[in-house]
């Protein structure tokens, strides 16, 4: 390839790696040093853009005071240009302690307004987080943000789901606990269940669900022990029809059977006999015959000596 080409490539190259920082740089707005607010806000957008951009971005956007104290510490730490020592050495050059304090006691003043989304509430207390305690922070601050963060939920129930036992170790598993015992809730309230239910019904669930699984296990129990006594019975009969083949009638005969064929001399119907004939017992049943009038009242009337 020539030479020509060659310097043609890296130019473009060059030319595209400088739309892709101007294109980073847009993203943060321009920062003097003046106003703590404003310095801790400038570092929080320059940590959403890529490491190897960050110091190039700062030197494109930073302006003032805050441009030349960290082109000092970049020139003093060429070898070795660590963010987040570069980040502490700005904080501790344009933000002082009392700002700091100011900002932990808004933070312990931020509470979760009525009707406010848990987005809304957790993105208000991060950025409050991220000015009262900037930088790393230790085991003891951790647990104070927790404790913050549960405390401006202004619920009780929210709040037990993150100081009990077993609580989360940082604000964001905090802030994902609360958020999927929202969602629980979201979701007993769509099915129909009022706000104060479920509660209530979290609680009575898992002891419910035991209850029911103490039930199925007894009908269980007793099924098998009826298919087990079904079962000996069916054995035993079994046994019984092998050792005596002649007691199972191969065929077994009606009364109607035997009567096929047979016609009552009496009623000259099928199917029963003279002895069985209704119609027979029927009349036979019927007035018996009695004397004559005549007889009767002559053997009734006076004599007549």
């Amino acid at each position: 390839m020539a030479d020509w080409q060659n310097r043609l490539t890296d130019h473009f190259e060059r030319q595209e790696a400088r739309t892709a920082l101007l294109d980073e740089a847009d993203k943060v707005s321009p920062c003097d040093g003046q106003d703590p607010g404003s310095v801790k806000q400038f570092l929080r957008e320059l940590e959403l853009l890529a490491l190897e951009h960050r110091v190039l971005v700062f030197d494109k956007r930073a302006r003032g005071s805050m441009l030349r104290t960290g082109m000092r510490w970049i020139q003093g730490h060429q070898d070795n240009p660590d963010w987040m020592a570069f980040k502490t050495h700005l904080l501790n050059s344009f933000v002082s302690a009392d700002a700091n304090n100011a900002r932990r006691i808004d933070l312990q003043r931020c509470t979760r307004q009525p009707g406010e989304s848990l987005l809304s509430y957790n993105r208000r207390f991060c950025e409050l987080a991220e000015d009262a305690y900037p930088g790393g922070r230790n085991a003891e601050q951790v647990e104070l943000l927790v404790r913050l963060y549960a405390t401006g939920l202004k619920d009780r129930t929210l709040a037990e789901k993150i100081v009990t036992p077993g609580k989360p170790n940082t604000l964001e598993q905090a802030q994902q606990r609360v958020a999927a015992t929202e969602q629980k809730a979201d979701n007993m309230v769509w099915l129909g269940y009022e706000a104060m239910e479920v509660d209530a019904f979290a609680t009575s669930r898992p002891q419910q669900q035991r209850q029911e699984h103490t039930d199925v296990e007894k009908e269980v129990q007793i099924l098998k022990t009826q298919y087990g006594k079904l079962e000996a019975k069916l054995n035993r009969l079994l046994e019984f029809n092998m050792r005596n083949p002649t007691a199972t009638p191969s065929r077994v005969t009606t009364p109607r059977d035997d009567r096929e064929g047979v016609t009552c001399y009496y009623c000259g119907r099928l199917g029963h006999t003279q002895r069985e004939c209704r119609t027979k017992q029927r009349d036979a049943a019927g007035p018996r015959h009695t004397a004559a009038p005549h007889s009767t009242a002559a053997t009734t009337a006076p004599s007549s000596a």
